[in-house]
């Protein structure tokens, strides 16, 4: 029963992945001092809103009543609320989902005799108190005061075709050294260094790409993103995206992978798929970009080698993603690359953060 229970939570936040930023109405079925457990009524569906979005005021947890009760206000939130809420996060490996909480609480009197536990602490000086204060300190040193630019980035949605007709992506798991995303599976990309502008690229973007990357982006800078989808691919998995080159070449050292194959790197075979920027208030931000390419393009062999950046290389069937551990951000652009591939001419649409939350416009 309980592997059951499982397949339909996966089955339930798979569906759900796509509408995230959507609206729901629900009942809370369980109280705890870390949230709120929440059952939708229109899918069944179970998921948590976290006590750290229910605002600023803290919330205690009164056991005898089976709620959360505002430390100044009093507001409540109880067991069998009905409330709304808005779908935060949705991971169908686990079939796990994350709401935030529209509805205010219910009015109600502020607890007596009862202060915030960690300022009694405080006042008595406890050893307790002097570590939850150093560990304020640190947290106040290290946390953003504002929301950082978002960094330039590109990533590769490479694809080739099986016999039976089905397309197939390049993914690589990140390590559990990085500290964006560990162990998630990805595509091949990273950061755009200042030196991918001058890539010395063999033939330049094509002109639908171009065209849809300058509405937003300087021709250098669409062009240095671009040259990042082909040297971090190059660099985590050993394929090399170019043409022969003609005469001996030199080139620096990110672009020695090529050098030693004899190639230059091309970026007319690349299409832009979407756009994804980081939401704000996260510590870091990325404006990235996601391109695709048919593996005919490959220049060489097309053996598979790591760097150690990505970890687990594999080609995987559009079918079978549901069987990677992938960012929800990965599954919007694994969703575009199915409509583009059935539209090529499609406008091209990127996913970007509001304050009512998640929202997809066109470039």
């Amino acid at each position: 029963m309980a592997a059951e229970r499982d397949a339909v939570d996966r089955f339930i936040a798979a569906w759900l992945a796509d509408r995230v930023g959507t609206e729901f109405e629900g009942r809370i079925t369980g109280v705890t001092r870390f949230g709120l457990f929440v059952r939708l009524h229109e899918t069944g569906a179970d998921g948590l809103c976290p006590v750290s979005q229910l605002g600023q005021e803290y919330y205690m947890h009164d056991e005898a009543a089976h709620a959360l009760v505002g430390q100044s206000s009093g507001g409540r939130y109880r067991l069998g609320m009905l409330v709304t809420v808005r779908l935060d996060e949705a991971t169908p490996v686990t079939g796990g989902l994350l709401f935030d909480i529209l509805t205010p609480p219910e009015s109600g009197k502020p607890p007596k005799g009862r202060g915030r536990p960690r300022d009694k602490y405080e006042r008595r000086g406890s050893p307790r108190a002097k570590k939850h204060n150093a560990r304020r300190k640190n947290d106040k040193k290290t946390a953003p005061k504002t929301s950082p630019r978002p960094k330039l980035a590109a990533s590769l949605l490479l694809r080739r075709q099986r016999a039976n007709g089905e397309i197939e992506l390049l993914f690589g798991r990140r390590s559990t050294g990085h500290v964006f995303m560990p162990r998630k599976y990805v595509f091949p990309g990273g950061r755009v260094d200042p030196t991918d502008g001058y890539a010395p690229l063999a033939e330049e973007l094509n002109d639908k790409t171009r065209s849809v990357m300058t509405r937003v982006l300087t021709e250098r800078r669409a062009r240095a993103a671009a040259a990042a989808a082909l040297r971090e691919t190059a660099e985590e998995t050993g394929l090399i995206l170019g043409k022969p080159a003609e005469d001996a070449c030199t080139f620096k050292a990110p672009w020695a992978p090529f050098e030693a194959a004899g190639a230059q790197p091309n970026a007319a075979p690349l299409d832009v798929i979407t756009r994804a920027i980081t939401p704000p208030r996260r510590p870091r931000r990325f404006d990235a970009w996601f391109f695709t390419c048919d593996v005919e393009h490959v220049h060489g062999p097309v053996d598979l080698t790591s760097n150690g950046e990505l970890e687990d290389l594999r080609w995987v069937g559009l079918s079978e993603r549901d069987t990677l551990d992938l960012p929800i951000a990965t599954q919007y652009v694994i969703g575009e690359l199915e409509a583009w591939l059935k539209d090529p001419a499609r406008p091209v649409r990127y996913l970007k953060s509001t304050r009512s939350g998640p929202r997809v416009e066109t470039l």
